[in-house]
């Protein structure tokens, strides 16, 4: 069943989907039937694509609604009652239908030690629209400066004082032309946040854990209980991506069943010893290595990290642009 509902999130992100009807919906056609005409079916209204999927999540708002909270009085709906795996799909298929052609995603991680040696925090905010993408990345702690990449019509450009032909000089906007550092930087800086979606699995496990307010939107919170082998958390940057073993995992969907919010906790043991070593240079010039501090102290920790996965503007069309004045440049480097 895993297997399936990874192959269906990953069409519907691939091909982008067509509105669902309430008749459609209603008639109980069985889901695979339905999954292939969603990915199969031509769109001839690109422009109209986000009011025809918010009108497609919309229309199986009620089904959803029936199932995640319908039991009301039945004591179907209370706090710590398992979600079916029926329930988890829905929610994985509505929020892959609502950001199947554009989204925003906001991304915020941290990291710190309980021996108090680092600690590291930034936010990623990534934009995209069809196969255009805007990624900013903005590292707080340790301070290196606010970055961008952006991918348009398939050019690949990028901003930011690492970027700078000289340190402290004006920043520019570059295109890239090397092939090969074009691809590199794709295969590495290209996160699609659409594939955070896997992680809606109904192997997870997923309970109610309540309801709250996110930007005056009524949600839904589900916590997963089974957090080991979870997919999808290989699409966060990689400054956000689980540190070690995960330790929860949160999500908050609206009535539509439409994912808005993750929260996400992982942890790992880490040693830190007061041992030096430096390089001697001999006559001859060969090299070795001395350690000092051969009995130096050696301290346990642990290291903790979190990220909040926020989605914005959900059914709002987004629009990239390629930077006015690029400069051409062979290597980012």
């Amino acid at each position: 069943m895993t297997a399936s509902l990874n192959e269906q999130i990953r069409e519907l992100i691939d091909s982008g989907a067509n509105p669902v009807s309430s008749v459609e919906i209603t008639a109980g056609r069985s889901a695979r039937a339905a999954r292939l005409d969603l990915v199969t079916a031509r769109p001839r209204r690109r422009r109209r694509w986000a009011a025809a999927g918010i009108a497609a999540v919309g229309s199986a708002a009620a089904i959803f609604v029936a199932m995640l909270g319908g039991g009301a009085g039945r004591g179907t709906d209370r706090v710590g009652t398992v979600l079916t795996a029926a329930m988890v799909r829905h929610v994985a298929v509505a929020s892959a239908i609502a950001l199947a052609h554009a989204g925003h995603v906001r991304i915020t991680y941290s990291a710190v030690d309980t021996i108090g040696h680092g600690r590291s925090a930034g936010t990623d905010d990534i934009t995209f629209s069809g196969k255009d993408w805007n990624y900013v990345s903005d590292f707080a702690a340790p301070p290196n400066g606010r970055s961008i990449n952006r991918y348009v019509g398939g050019r690949l450009y990028y901003h930011g004082a690492g970027f700078a032909r000289h340190p402290g000089g004006r920043l520019h906007w570059y295109r890239e032309t090397n092939p090969r550092e074009f691809r590199h930087v794709m295969s590495v800086t290209a996160p699609d946040p659409r594939r955070l979606l896997r992680v809606l699995d109904p192997a997870a496990r997923f309970v109610r854990a309540g309801h709250t307010v996110i930007a005056g939107i009524r949600v839904e919170h589900l916590r997963a209980t089974r957090l080991a082998h979870l997919p999808g958390l290989g699409a966060l940057p990689g400054d956000a991506r689980p540190i070690g073993r995960v330790t929860s995992l949160n999500v908050w969907v609206d009535r539509h069943g439409v994912i808005r919010r993750m929260h996400l906790t992982s942890q790992m043991r880490i040693t830190l010893w007061s041992r030096h070593s430096f390089i001697v240079v001999k006559k001859n010039g060969t090299m070795k290595i001395k350690k000092l501090d051969r009995h130096g102290a050696i301290r346990h920790g642990i290291e903790r990290a979190s990220a909040w996965v926020s989605f914005l503007d959900i059914g709002r069309p987004e629009t990239i642009t390629a930077p006015a004045h690029a400069i051409p440049r062979y290597s980012r480097g």
